[in-house]
């Protein structure tokens, strides 16, 4: 009698063991399959963070090219040679600027991956713990949307800066030259009150 009654508590502590290791085998797959269709979200986000970045850097081109151009008629400099060297700088930083956005866009790429790999071996040893397959799989999308709106919000706050750097401290430059020349000629009818006619 011994003998059955041990045989029946080894099977139900078998029935339960086996139970655990199904659940913890369908918690396992859920938390898999939701981080495993993430590629297109992944690419999605860098095609978006890569967009934003890029339009900033052609704003700011935009804005850059307006000022020079002012800046160089105000000076007298159009057609120039200074013009061309200007109009080579501007160039070349909305360049630079296109190759920091993608820097930017790929880096918060790397990120969001690396994000959802740490969140997902959290979730799996959960799992081994007796995280229950429902819950794993809301969790799993918990993380998900909070490591994209992370991943978003940091690369948003990275930007591309001030991209046209250069090509703005020559517009001052021509600013602060025009003004000097206008300073010393205000100062040349002053200093030869005839002058005036």
């Amino acid at each position: 009698m011994c003998g059955g009654g041990d045989s029946k508590a080894s099977d139900a502590a078998q029935a339960r063991e086996d139970e655990r290791q199904a659940e913890i085998t369908r918690s396992t797959g859920a938390i898999d399959a939701a981080f495993g269709n993430r590629g297109a979200q992944q690419q999605e986000f860098v095609n978006s963070l890569r967009e934003f970045l890029t339009g900033d850097v052609r704003r700011q081109q935009k804005v850059a090219g307006r000022r020079s151009k002012f800046g160089l008629a105000r000076s007298g400099l159009t057609g120039g040679s200074q013009a061309v060297d200007q109009g080579r700088t501007l160039a070349e930083e909305f360049t630079e600027g296109l190759l920091k956005s993608e820097r930017v866009a790929q880096g918060g790429l790397a990120d969001l991956k690396a994000q959802d790999e740490q969140s997902r071996l959290q979730l799996l040893g959960l799992a081994q713990t007796g995280l229950k397959s429902g819950t794993a799989a809301a969790r799993a999308s918990e993380a998900i949307q909070s490591n994209l709106a992370g991943a978003s919000a940091a690369g948003l706050q990275e930007g591309v800066g001030d991209v046209f750097g250069k090509t703005a401290n020559l517009f001052r430059a021509q600013e602060e030259a025009a003004a000097r020349r206008k300073g010393l000629a205000e100062s040349e009818i002053f200093a030869d009150p005839f002058s005036r006619g």
